[in-house]
C-alpha cells in the first residue's frame, strides 16, 4: 500500500492607485484592486494485493484520489472624491464596486480491479469511479457614501 499526500495554497495580490488634484480644491483618488486565493489538497491511495488459497487465488489492484480545491477571486474598483471649498468645510463623496467569484471544487476517481482463479473458473472484476462536484459562485456588490464635515 502507497499514500501520497499534497498540502499547497498560494494568494497573488494586486493594486494600483492614481490621485488626481483637479484644483487646489477637488481631490480625486482612484484604486483598483485584485486578488486570487487558491487552496489544494490531495490524497492519494494505492493498494496491490495478492492472495493465494488451496481453491483460490486473487489478485486485486486499486488507486483512489481524492481532490478538494478552493479559489477566491476578488477584483474591485474604488474612486473617492475630496472637495474643500475653504479650511473650515470639507465634502467627501464616492463609491466602491467589487466582483466575488468563489469556485469550490471536490475530484473523487477510483479504479479497481479484482481478478480471481478458482480451478473451474476465472472471473474478472473492473470499477472506474470518476466524479467532479462544486459549483462557482459570483457575487457582486456597490457602495456609495456622501461626508460633509
Amino acid at each position: 500500500m502507497t499514500k501520497s499526500g499534497e498540502n499547497s495554497w498560494g494568494n497573488i495580490m494586486g493594486g494600483i492607485s492614481y490621485t488626481f488634484h483637479h484644483s487646489k480644491e477637488l481631490l480625486i483618488n482612484t484604486n483598483l484592486a485584485y486578488s486570487r486565493y487558491n487552496y489544494k489538497i490531495m490524497y492519494g491511495l494505492d493498494i496491490m494485493e495478492e492472495l493465494t488459497g488451496r481453491q483460490n487465488s486473487y489478485h486485486y489492484e486499486e488507486f483512489s484520489s481524492s481532490k478538494y480545491n478552493s479559489s477566491v477571486d476578488d477584483a474591485s474598483l474604488c474612486v473617492d472624491f475630496q472637495f474643500t471649498p475653504d479650511k473650515r468645510h470639507q465634502l467627501c463623496w464616492g463609491g466602491r464596486v467589487s466582483y466575488s467569484q468563489l469556485s469550490p471544487t471536490v475530484a473523487i476517481y477510483k479504479d479497481s480491479y479484482l481478478k480471481e482463479v478458482g480451478q473451474e473458473l476465472t472471473k474478472e472484476i473492473e470499477q472506474h469511479i470518476d466524479t467532479l462536484m462544486g459549483k462557482k459562485h459570483a457575487l457582486t456588490n456597490g457602495a456609495i457614501y456622501i461626508e460633509d464635515d
